[in-house]
């Protein structure tokens, strides 16, 4: 084979390989670091609704004057299942997320009582619409802040809850 022949041979072979790697990129290569950048975005939001849910857990700790330890623990509890069935991880944009963090951390500054819990109720049915259709239990929360007034965490299931993130928060 002549030397020329070579050449030609070499270079149909250098753009059957460049053909190849644009496919390679184009259906490969591109996806994949497309779902890693999205990967990379939903695990923000996770985050980012993980300490929300840590922030609202941890008001426990900052039980107002005019409840007792386990009423408090009840609208707590109750703003905690609030969260999760909002999903904002899901459903809430990240800086609605953490400017919903930077609220309620002004907020809780001045002051911590059954109106801070109202206000985080309001904000949740706004930022998500699940958690605008969880908004007819904040009744039944209110109703079990009555119930235990008058008789007491009867199941440990209030008490329990901030024995847990008291033990967090140590």
């Amino acid at each position: 084979m002549s030397e020329k022949n070579n050449h030609h041979r070499s270079i149909g072979l250098g753009l059957w390989f460049s053909r190849r790697n644009l496919w390679i990129s184009l259906f490969v290569v591109v996806p994949v670091l497309t779902a890693l950048g999205l990967i990379a975005w939903q695990r923000s939001r996770v985050i980012a609704s993980d300490h929300l849910l840590d922030q609202i857990d941890s008001l426990v700790l900052l039980s107002p004057q005019d409840r007792t330890a386990d009423e408090w623990s009840v609208a707590v509890y109750w703003t905690h299942n609030l969260h999760c069935a909002s999903s904002p991880q899901i459903y809430a944009e990240l800086s609605e997320i953490k400017r919903l963090q930077r609220d309620i951390n002004e907020r809780v500054e001045s002051n911590v009582d059954t109106s801070t819990i109202l206000w985080i109720w309001e904000r949740y049915g706004a930022l998500t619409e699940s958690g605008d259709r969880y908004q007819k239990y904040q009744q039944v929360m209110l109703k079990e802040m009555e119930r235990v007034a008058a008789d007491g965490d009867t199941y440990g299931d209030y008490s329990s809850f901030a024995k847990q993130v008291r033990a967090e928060h140590k």
